[in-house]
């Protein structure tokens, strides 16, 4: 991705710093799905057996507990670590010494038998565990000091043990997004209490499920055009195979991500990034029902808590549906 833009979006540079980074963004996402699909096209044309793999929003199990605790059909970044193409960070996520994690993967699934390629070596990790990435979560999914261990193949990789995934349902999904410290936000307006506990996190997700929040900062141009896409014979056609996730992409605003898009590669320019985050400010809405950036120097003045929309009755009883799905998720 580009990462000028993602410091644009990172400093709230302006009110259209977000749709910039999402029209970006999601750009990406159809290059990969672009380029594999047409190393998949070159390889059934060798006569081998050959399926391209959508980068994101492409997920098993669409009903409740499917959506809000998702399973990719292919997880991509444990393949690009076992196959060298990147490192974990203490997040998770992947990334490259010098560049960082702002990049996205491609994949597709073949029966050539291709030559393996081995994992990055450990001391070629980009990650030097400054853990700014746990910062970077307003509502702080990822522990600073337990990690997990993940087996592939004969190589045992570790990073941040998730203190509850629901956490970046509700900040990612752009639910909540003040940080804990209440001194900066991301690009949503919507606020609720940091959770403090796994009960507190489910309760927080089921009462803000009811609502969706309205991202566009006022007089922001409106983000990702999905029509330019639709031109696309490649993209057009996994569309049409995929109704429900092209549905997604057209809803989706982005907000957060900042996990992701914090990380350089290099301390002091990932210090740099999380700076601008801290020093950006806070988007709120306001009485007159307009979204807003507010700068630190303003944050004081503001009302900083969201003006929920009004509930409707189907809202209500999704939100009970997710609350009761997701504590039998968790007790069973």
């Amino acid at each position: 991705m580009d990462r000028q833009i993602i410091r644009r979006y990172l400093s709230k540079a302006n009110v259209n710093a977000r749709s910039d980074h999402e029209i970006d963004n999601f750009g990406t996402i159809i290059k990969c799905y672009k380029l594999a699909s047409k190393i998949a096209k070159f390889l059934r044309s060798k006569g081998f057996d050959a399926k391209e793999i959508f980068t994101n929003f492409n997920y098993r199990n669409f009903d409740i507990k499917g959506i809000l605790i998702p399973f990719p059909d292919i997880s991509l970044k444990y393949l690009a670590a076992s196959s060298g193409v990147g490192s974990f960070g203490w997040s998770g996520v992947i990334g490259l010494k010098n560049f960082g994690t702002a990049f996205l993967l491609g994949g597709l699934t073949t029966s050539a038998e291709l030559q393996p390629t081995k994992p990055i070596p450990d001391e070629e990790n980009f990650c030097d565990k400054c853990k700014i990435c746990v910062n970077v979560c307003a509502f702080r999914m990822f522990d600073k000091n337990e990690e997990i261990q993940v087996n592939l193949g004969d190589k045992t990789f570790s990073y941040s043990k998730r203190n509850d995934v629901l956490r970046c349902e509700i900040v990612c999904g752009g639910y909540s997004g003040l940080d804990k410290t209440k001194e900066w936000s991301t690009w949503s307006p919507a606020r609720y209490e940091f959770p403090k506990n796994e009960k507190e996190t489910i309760n927080t997700l089921s009462k803000a499920f009811r609502f969706k929040p309205n991202f566009l900062v006022d007089g922001e141009d409106g983000g990702f055009k999905t029509k330019t896409y639709l031109k696309d014979p490649d993209v057009n056609q996994f569309m049409i195979e995929n109704p429900k996730v092209w549905r997604l992409i057209k809803s989706l605003k982005l907000s957060c991500g900042n996990c992701q898009l914090v990380c350089r590669g290099n301390h002091k320019e990932t210090l740099e990034n999380y700076n601008m985050l801290k020093n950006s400010g806070v988007v709120v809405r306001q009485k007159n029902g307009k979204t807003k950036i507010l700068r630190p120097d303003k944050i004081h003045k503001a009302d900083n808590l969201h003006i929920p929309q009004k509930k409707t009755f189907k809202e209500i009883i999704a939100g009970i549906l997710i609350k009761r799905a997701l504590t039998q998720k968790k007790n069973s």
